[in-house]
This record gives C-alpha cells, structure tokens and sequence, in this order.
C-alpha cells in the first residue's frame, strides 16, 4: 500500500482561492442581473461563456424598477 500523497500549503491555498475567485465571479453575475444587465451583456462584459452565465442566474429575478420613485 501507498500512502497518499499530501497537499503542500500552497495547493491549498491555491485551492482556496479558486473557491474564492468563483464566489466573486458568481456573485457580480448575480448582482448585475439582479440590478437589469442582461445575460449577454454579463457575458460580453465578464468574458464568460453563454452556458456559464445562464448557469449562474437560472431561478434568479431581476429587481422591477419603479419609474414613479425619486
């Protein structure tokens, strides 16, 4: 038997950042959906992929805005 080869501190981190990277990229998407940008924009925009960006907003609605308010 072999024993499994560990991380080094630095994969790990750079394993968290990845995570973390991904939490950032998924909420701006979110935000500017939310806030009326629409799907391609977000695309053109973030350089992200069609499929990757309707991934990312599927279930979500964007915020009505109400032209009567100051």
């Amino acid at each position: 038997m072999t024993k499994p080869q560990q991380k080094s501190d630095f994969d790990i981190i750079c394993d968290k950042l990845d995570k973390i990277s991904k939490l950032l990229e998924h909420s701006l998407t979110v935000q500017l959906y939310i806030n009326g940008a629409t799907q391609s924009e977000i695309t053109k925009n973030l350089h992200f992929g069609k499929t990757k960006v309707n991934e990312m907003v599927k279930g979500i609605k964007k915020m009505k805005i109400n032209n009567n308010e100051v």
